[in-house]
């Protein structure tokens, strides 16, 4: 019996090693690509958070200022702010649903 629950803890154990493993390596592909377009210096004149913001904002299925700031793990306030930033420079748009003309989904 000792021994069925030590495998179980185990295996238990190495899945959330592998799925930290995988957050990790996502992270690192994530830096390793705002590096890349940094470099290239077509995005000299935004943040690493604008442009993480578009990113999630071209990711997520209707993203709105809620989804965002969960994704990013920012506040509500602070992303609104960065979307007025991005809409005012023309870097993305903002529409409401048919559905739902109170809820703002930005593309």
């Amino acid at each position: 019996m000792i021994n069925v629950d030590m495998e179980t803890k185990r295996g238990g154990a190495m899945k959330e090693q592998q799925r930290l493993l995988q957050e990790i390596a996502l992270m690192l592909e994530h830096q390793d690509m705002l590096s890349k377009l940094t470099e290239s210096q077509c995005l000299d004149e935004y943040g690493y958070s604008e442009t993480h913001c578009i990113d999630n904002i071209g990711r997520l299925e209707l993203p709105n200022v809620t989804k965002i700031a969960e994704q990013m793990q920012m506040t509500r306030g602070a992303i609104s702010k960065m979307t007025k930033k991005l809409l005012a420079k023309g870097l993305i748009e903002k529409y409401t649903l048919e559905t739902n003309k109170k809820k703002y989904i930005l593309n």
